[in-house]
């Protein structure tokens, strides 16, 4: 019963304070979640919370929404949060996280500018940048789970006040909190005990949504301003140092710079993962990445399997470049390396290049 009161407590903070400086109630709530949730059921605990938050707001503040932006913003959103969740299978979302980071450290600038000058920095309304902003927000979230305070800039510069900029992000984010409801039921990440547990943050929900009704007017326009960007750039620095530490204690990142004959190369490690950015002195750039034969196409794998008999080992690096693509095979034979290039189909030509001892 105690941690179910300490959890209440802490969500009214977390979506109260959330309102005011426009997002960052999960960097709260997800540390206690994992306290007494399997990591696994931490984000559907979550998302019943968020989803109640932002149904709350919405109701609390249903005067206040702009919905010329939400009509815009939300059809964008929602595919967008199926392409992110696709994209995780080829993006790493720390890398993402650790960009995002970035940006928010980025409005320090904003933080310390006068009244009068946030003021002349606002934007006009333009609907192509409301459905480009909509859709990143939802890759963003399909790709690392949540957007906290990544866009409140974008709500920031558009000239809204303070109500109007909570009630129409509430309502922007409704459907897709709707969306990874469904997706977590879908993927049975839920239990008795979080459900229990997300019912708990609801109801922490609703009752800051009574209290940002009561507060609000008390808060001045420049002092929400400034609040959001504060949050914005306290965000960015904790972000940033989080995920740098997990990069480099569970990605092991190395950076190499190497002469070759003809230019030079920059190599790239990421877990067991390699790859090589090569620029050749007469300006011709090319990326190459390791590969394993499964991902190789059937006619290129079995001329790779022919070219590796005999061989004591081989390398296959996918090679892109200016209007090329081909792939390289290196192949060890006592102590010697033999290089061969394979053009992709409908060529599958193989030519064997040089043969240089090993280094």
């Amino acid at each position: 019963m105690l941690t179910e009161v300490l959890i209440f407590a802490g969500a009214v903070f977390a979506f109260g304070f959330s309102s005011i400086i426009g997002g960052g109630a999960s960097v709260v709530l997800i540390p206690i979640l994992g306290f007494v949730l399997p990591i696994s059921e931490v984000p559907g605990a979550l998302v019943i919370g968020t989803f109640t938050n932002s149904l709350g707001r919405s109701i609390a503040l249903s005067r206040k929404i702009r919905w010329n932006l939400v009509i815009l913003f939300v059809p964008a959103a929602l595919p967008s949060v199926a392409l992110g969740a696709w994209l995780l299978r080829f993006v790493d979302p720390l890398i993402i996280t650790w960009i995002c980071a970035l940006f928010l450290i980025s409005n320090i600038p904003f933080l310390f500018r006068r009244e009068h000058e946030q003021n002349a920095n606002q934007e006009s309304y333009k609907s192509y940048k409301v459905v480009g902003i909509g859709f990143l927000a939802g890759l963003l979230s399909g790709i690392t789970g949540a957007i906290g305070l990544v866009f409140n800039g974008f709500y920031l510069k558009l000239g809204l006040s303070k109500e109007e900029i909570v009630a129409t992000r509430a309502a922007n984010e409704i459907l897709l909190h709707l969306v990874k409801l469904i997706l977590y039921v879908g993927l049975g990440l839920f239990s008795i005990h979080s459900i229990c547990i997300g019912t708990v943050i609801a109801l922490a929900a609703v009752i800051s949504s009574v209290m940002v009704q009561i507060v609000l007017p008390y808060l001045n326009e420049s002092m929400f301003r400034r609040l959001g960007y504060a949050a914005m750039c306290c965000s960015g620095f904790f972000l940033l140092g989080q995920t740098s530490c997990t990069i480099l204690k569970e990605k092991t990142p190395t950076l190499r710079l190497i002469s070759i004959e003809d230019g030079f190369e920059t190599k790239v490690k990421w877990e067991k993962r390699t790859t090589v950015f090569e620029i050749e002195y007469d300006g011709n750039v090319s990326f190459e990445r390791v590969v394993s034969i499964q991902m190789l196409p059937t006619s290129i794998a079995s001329q790779v399997q022919k070219l590796s008999n005999n061989s004591d080992q081989f390398v296959v690096e996918e090679v892109y470049g200016w209007k090329k693509h081909y792939y390289e095979v290196y192949l060890t034979k006592k102590g010697k390396v033999f290089k061969y290039e394979i053009d992709p189909p409908p060529f599958n030509q193989s030519k064997k290049l040089d043969s240089i001892r090993a280094v």
